[in-house]
């Protein structure tokens, strides 16, 4: 169980730490266009950490809804 957690908290902060390099050394921009719309310029390392996080928010939740049914269901 210990293992497990210094596992976990070992992967935590080497995620937070190539986020933050990719914040900091990626300042190409780039302009979005969704449809019609053009948003402003983002820079690359931004859009990236961005598109991580709400990824692993997302499939956090999911993986916990699932569970949760599965586990109410048997």
């Amino acid at each position: 169980m210990i293992f497990k957690k210094k596992y976990l908290l070992l992967t935590f902060f080497l995620i937070v730490i190539i986020q933050i390099l990719l914040i900091t050394n990626n300042k190409q921009r780039v302009s979005l266009r969704y449809l019609k719309w053009t948003v402003k310029e983002v820079s690359i390392g931004k859009l990236i950490s961005i598109s991580f996080i709400s990824c692993l928010f997302i499939s956090t939740f999911l993986n916990t809804t699932i569970t949760g049914y599965k586990k109410n269901t048997f």
